[in-house]
């Protein structure tokens, strides 16, 4: 009896045996089922990671791009001068940019034509000065259309003046009713291809008259002269005619015309001498004509036996 027991309970175990066998033979089989499945699927699912890869790394792209924007937004900001700052290069820019004008300008001044201002002038009864200007080039010949500056200085006061030289003859300028005094005047060239300057003085004096006497030389028609200064004399002569008692006396007054102070005559008086009883007679003259630069008078002798001795001249400034 105990035998069969074992042999059933060996049977049990052995149809166990096979049961669980079996069972993990179906189980193995659907394990590579689903392998298979898995294997199948296996595509979408790594399309499915590789779109999460990409869409990833489109969006890591898009977050490195936007943090290189803002790096270079950084940078530029960094890079541009604040408002309150002064960019370092600019003084250096502007030192090369004064260098190059002074170099420019030096080789302008170098370039420059060497030309001759020359004046010349003489003043009126109304204290009026006529300033006349030249300018020469090397060659002597005149230069028109260049503008010239003249700076005027009277009494700690200045004033400046332009005109423009002519090709064919000096340019006259007026300086009207000129205060008594040195009234200076520095005439300059303001375009660069002509290099020219001078100074000149005027003074206007006061309205002094002078006295000055002037003797005939014997009885003929001899000129006789008398300085007044240097620059300015007196004559005394006889006009030559016919008949001496249509003769005329005349009394000049000459300056040349780049006299620093010209004169006037403002009337003559002559003498004369009788032949028969050695009286003297005086006939004065007031009526001044002017010729030029020279200012005179003129007298008729009052007869033939009336012997000129000579005159008394009064004169003043101009």
């Amino acid at each position: 009896m105990k035998n069969n027991r074992y042999i059933l309970v060996y049977l049990v175990l052995i149809s166990l045996l096979c049961i669980v066998s079996i069972s993990a033979i179906s189980g193995s089989e659907n394990v590579t089922k689903e392998v298979i499945s898995t294997d199948n699927n296996q595509k979408l699912i790594l399309d499915e990671n590789i779109k999460e890869d990409v869409s990833q790394s489109s969006n890591n792209k898009e977050v490195n791009s936007a943090e290189e924007k803002n790096e270079d937004d950084l940078k530029s900001n960094t890079d541009k001068p604040k408002l309150n700052e002064k960019p370092l290069t600019s003084t250096k820019s502007n030192k090369n940019i004064n260098s190059n004008s002074n170099n420019a300008n030096s080789v302008s001044a170098q370039k420059a034509i060497k030309c001759k201002i020359e004046t010349s002038y003489f003043k009126e009864n109304n204290n009026n000065l006529r300033l006349h200007i030249w300018l020469r080039g090397p060659d002597y010949k005149l230069i028109g259309g260049v503008k010239l500056k003249i700076h005027e200085t009277y009494k700690g006061k200045s004033k400046d003046h332009y005109v423009r030289t002519l090709s064919y003859n000096q340019k006259e300028i007026i300086f009207k009713h000129l205060g008594i005094g040195t009234h200076k005047y520095v005439i300059t060239s303001t375009n660069p291809k002509y290099q020219a300057s001078t100074t000149i003085r005027v003074t206007i004096p006061k309205k002094t008259i002078k006295t000055i006497i002037i003797k005939a030389i014997g009885k003929g028609y001899k000129t006789s002269y008398k300085n007044i200064r240097p620059d300015s004399s007196l004559s005394f002569y006889r006009e030559i005619k016919q008949s001496p008692s249509t003769e005329k006396l005349y009394v000049e007054l000459w300056h040349p015309y780049v006299s620093s102070q010209p004169y006037k005559i403002t009337k003559v008086q002559y003498f004369f001498k009788n032949a028969y009883n050695g009286k003297v007679i005086k006939r004065t003259i007031s009526k001044v004509y002017k010729s030029g630069l020279i200012y005179y008078t003129a007298l008729k002798i009052p007869a033939w036996y009336y012997k000129p001795m000579g005159a008394k001249v009064w004169y003043r400034p101009v």
